[in-house]
């Protein structure tokens, strides 16, 4: 059986993953969540057939059962463990802390996230700190407080609902409008309940979800199952035409005043004119001037990934590296991640991606368009090797989560700077392919170099 993400256990040991730009604000975990223990529905608050016996468990007390594939998949797949070497506890409680190492093992977060800072949990096994840790990093999990995760506590139904809403929302379609057919659902579990039951991951019966009763092994074992099969049909989805995800360099909204009589030429409707699938420019071209990657994630779902396009290129960077009160509008280390997180779901979605690194910049322009409005920045990037090689750092940034994930690059840097002949001032001037407004935008001559190479790239994409 195919491992759950594993078009990401080779590729995305650099990344991110899960929900738009994976905001800090979640479902929060309230001290009023520590209650008595509830005892769990006499009858399973799932709906299902029962297996005939192809593909039996190790797990006998599974087999038979509508568990039966779901905790075959968590065992072949390492995902979780039984009570013991023949019972999987398909009707047994479970805990806090292994539910988060079965989330974590699943979507293989700890290589996605390698350098998540501790959580400060004090109540955490040896196993579970990196797991957790990372969990709560991303904005998936929480604790009963900022030092109690409740690790050793039974979950709740409506608990468990909460950690996969976080760690897949952005994976399902909206389900805003849709009536819950549960009438013990409480406000602060109403929107994950909705999307997960919307999606075809959760059940109920007679009219209840059964938020406040413990979740049993063998009903999580069936929701992850679902997931899992969930993310089979994102793959399977239709996908046709190609977007261009990016900033001011992908947009191209300098073209109008600066190059209007190539309005329509520039390297997004060029290799539109090829992979555009019959999308329309507003669609195509999801460039934005001034965003950096936290930003574009604000819009990557419904301007990316709910078009399903066949093809999507990938060019941030600038806006992401420059400097704000000293410091980087995005950190080098959320830029990467975000970079991942982006891969994720277009591999997801069985979507090709291509990376695109900037373009080299003509410092002196950029300086003194910045002086004009008051700002003197060229001192900020002296101990950076200067704005041309600070933003270079970027895009060595692009180019390692490109090998370690195997996408295909079009370096526009080192391939604009070869065709300038140096990446001086004075040879970009003398090249041509850098506009002198501003010093970091593509003219035509360069449009047309990144356009081929685009198509190129995009000939040769997988995912």
């Amino acid at each position: 059986m195919k491992k759950p993400f594993n078009v990401l256990a080779t590729a995305l040991v650099a990344g991110t993953v899960f929900s738009s730009s994976i905001p800090s604000a979640f479902a929060e975990e309230s001290q009023d969540d520590i209650v008595p223990e509830i005892p769990v529905y006499s009858d399973p608050i799932e709906e299902d057939k029962t297996d005939t016996g192809v593909g039996l468990s190790s797990f006998t007390d599974a087999n038979g059962t509508i568990y039966q594939d779901a905790v075959r998949f968590l065992e072949l797949n390492a995902i979780a463990k039984g009570l013991n070497e023949t019972t999987f506890g398909v009707n047994e409680p479970i805990k806090r802390v292994d539910v988060a190492m079965i989330l974590g093992t699943f979507t293989e977060i700890n290589a996605m996230y390698p350098n998540a800072p501790k959580a400060g949990f004090r109540d955490l096994p040896t196993r579970a700190v990196k797991t957790v840790s990372t969990l709560k990093y991303r904005g998936i999990i929480n604790g009963k407080s900022n030092t109690y995760f409740g690790a050793g506590l039974n979950i709740t139904r409506g608990e468990a609902a909460l950690m996969l809403y976080n760690a897949f929302k952005d994976d399902f379609y909206p389900s805003e409008g849709m009536k819950l057919p549960f009438t013990d659902v409480q406000t602060r579990y109403e929107e994950a309940i909705r999307t997960l039951y919307g999606a075809g991951i959760i059940k109920g019966t007679a009219g209840k979800f059964g938020t406040d009763n413990n979740i049993t092994r063998g009903q999580l074992a069936l929701m992850i199952y679902r997931i899992d099969k969930y993310h089979l049909w994102l793959r399977e989805e239709e996908k046709s035409g190609f977007v261009a995800f990016g900033d001011s360099n992908t947009e191209g909204l300098y073209y109008e005043k600066q190059f209007p009589e190539y309005l329509d030429e520039q390297w997004t409707d060029q290799v539109a004119a090829v992979y555009g699938g019959g999308l329309e420019e507003s669609e195509y071209n999801a460039g934005i001037t001034g965003d950096q990657t936290e930003e574009g994630l604000a819009r990557f779902k419904e301007e990316v990934l709910d078009v399903k396009p066949e093809y999507v290129t990938i060019m941030f960077g600038i806006n992401d590296a420059l400097l704000y009160k000293g410091q980087p509008q995005i950190s080098k280390e959320e830029f990467r991640n975000n970079l991942v997180y982006m891969l994720y779901q277009l591999r997801l979605r069985g979507i090709k991606p291509v990376l695109m690194t900037n373009t080299p910049v003509i410092e002196s322009i950029y300086y003194d368009l910045q002086l004009d409005n008051g700002y003197n920045i060229k001192p900020m990037y002296a101990d950076k090797g200067g704005l041309r090689n600070w933003i270079d750092s970027y895009n060595d940034i692009i180019r390692e989560v490109a090998i370690k994930n195997a996408v295909k690059l079009v370096d526009v840097n080192k391939l604009l700077t070869e065709k300038a002949g140096g990446s001086t001032d004075a040879t970009l001037l003398k090249s041509e392919l850098i506009e002198t407004k501003t010093g970091i935008h593509m003219t035509p001559k360069a449009n047309d170099i990144v356009a081929e190479a685009v198509k190129d790239a995009l000939s040769k994409a997988t995912y």
